[in-house]
């Protein structure tokens, strides 16, 4: 991006459809602001803005030099709160904090939650006196998760709203995923908010979509369960919940098609395996088979297969039978067999002493 160029100094002028021409007069130097600054603008303290603004003029800034030009050096972490929102928002980028402030914990998947910035009772005062909705937001979550908060709770929830660059809206929507699901805690709550970070799920509309995705795939897990006899109060293994991912995900299949699965085990093994059933389901996505309808003619042309095959061959008698018609014709008769126990050895003697049946 870049922060600073050399401009002559010429006046860039706009005009309003009401208004006179207004000019701009930039000097000899200017600083691009990203557009999603706008978008932040009605949430951003003056401090934040003129953190911000600082940043971009000189990239290159130390934490404490910001703290300075900002005029909070006697309060450090505010350059970090700033960071942290203006981070949420996506104005703030990995590599600018580490250039701007090395103290500022990187926003890694796994330790977002833990890097959520100390926000102060001031804090959460300045932003719900910018932003009303956030103490709505607060007192609907407090009703939703069944408990009064703490003053600590509702730093932790005001402190990854801004971490997060989220909406009063999508913490609500978090809030009742999780008591749906009997985790009736602020920690159950910022958790879930670290995995949806992990996933890049930031928006109302993606939450929208990941969760029914998600209900969707536990009422499909209960199912599987069921289908299998599995003892539903027990955690599923790692092999066992990697198996049922690739099934339901990886492989698309839904429940009519890991039932199908499911009865050729039974059939073929007695019993409800989940290894002999994943092998089932591993070679039809292998064989680029998807639906219900291409599973059930791939395996009604192997039976039709193996029909013929079975048809084409003889059974001993069928073998015997067919070499008697060679040797004595279609209506001829085996010859008698002596049942005398000899394996026939005496039938040249009898018939040379005039032996007759």
């Amino acid at each position: 991006m870049v922060t600073e160029m050399e401009l002559t100094k010429e006046q860039s002028t706009g005009r309003d459809a009401s208004g006179p021409a207004i000019g701009i007069n930039y000097g000899g130097r200017v600083f691009c602001v990203p557009g999603a600054v706008l978008e932040r603008l009605k949430a951003a303290s003056k401090r934040d803005i003129i953190i911000l603004l600082e940043l971009l003029a000189d990239p290159g800034a130390g934490r404490d030099e910001l703290a300075v030009r900002a005029d909070c050096a006697d309060n450090p972490s505010a350059v970090d709160n700033a960071l942290a929102f203006w981070r949420g928002a996506g104005v703030v980028t990995d590599s600018q904090e580490t250039a701007a402030a090395p103290s500022v914990p990187k926003r890694k998947i796994k330790e977002a939650v833990a890097s959520l910035p100390n926000y102060t009772s001031d804090d959460v005062s300045a932003i719900i006196g910018r932003d009303p909705a956030v103490g709505s937001m607060l007192d609907e979550c407090q009703r939703i998760l069944g408990r009064v908060f703490g003053e600590a709770e509702n730093m932790r929830l005001v402190s990854a709203l801004d971490y997060f660059g989220l909406t009063p809206e999508y913490m609500l929507l978090v809030c009742a995923h999780c008591a749906d699901r009997g985790k009736k805690s602020v920690a159950a709550v910022t958790k879930k908010l670290g995995e949806l970070f992990d996933r890049g799920i930031s928006t109302v509309e993606l939450l929208d979509d990941y969760l029914l995705l998600e209900e969707n795939s536990e009422k499909l897990e209960t199912q599987i369960r069921k289908l299998f006899g599995m003892n539903m109060t027990r955690e599923l293994t790692d092999r066992e919940r990697s198996m049922i991912e690739d099934w339901t995900g990886k492989y698309g299949y839904d429940i009519d098609v890991i039932r199908r699965a499911y009865n050729i085990t039974v059939d073929t093994i007695g019993e409800p395996a989940l290894g002999y059933a994943n092998a089932v389901m591993r070679g039809w996505y292998e064989s680029d088979l998807h639906t219900p309808e291409q599973i059930d003619a791939a395996i009604a042309a192997r039976r039709e297969g193996k029909k013929k095959k079975e048809d084409k061959s003889f059974d001993s008698d069928d073998f015997f039978r067919a070499a008697i018609e060679r040797t004595y014709g279609s209506s001829g008769s085996a010859p008698q067999v002596d049942n005398a126990g000899d394996g026939g050895r005496n039938v040249g003697n009898r018939r040379s002493s005039g032996w007759k049946r």
